[in-house]
């Protein structure tokens, strides 16, 4: 059982899974909250992975540079990148905040 469910591509497994969610929260309805704790969980499981995540994803990347002068280049580099993407961002969400105005009329 378990082979089988592993040939099955990982993209038709989450769309399989998100219609089974809908289809949940459809019979279901409010009663659905019971279990919410599930969702809590699988949550608070990926936020404790992503730290140790970049970290070590960090480590290995610096150790495969060897060479400390490769890694002030590669660092600028990064940073650079790093603001410049920022900069598009946040100019794209306020431009994007200021034409669409979000939560207008919600009182």
């Amino acid at each position: 059982m378990l082979k089988f469910w592993f040939k099955i591509p990982l993209w038709q497994r989450v769309v399989g899974a998100l219609v089974l969610g809908i289809a949940a929260g459809l019979f279901w309805g409010p009663g659905a909250e019971s279990i919410k704790w599930i969702g809590d969980l699988f949550i608070r499981a990926i936020k404790m992975l992503i730290v140790p995540l970049i970290f070590f994803s960090l480590v290995s990347g610096i150790a495969a540079l060897g060479d400390l002068k490769k890694l002030g280049n590669v660092g600028g580099k990064a940073l650079l990148l790093f603001v410049t993407t920022a900069i598009i961002s946040v100019s794209l969400g306020l431009t994007m905040g200021s034409i669409f105005q979000p939560g207008i009329g919600w009182t």
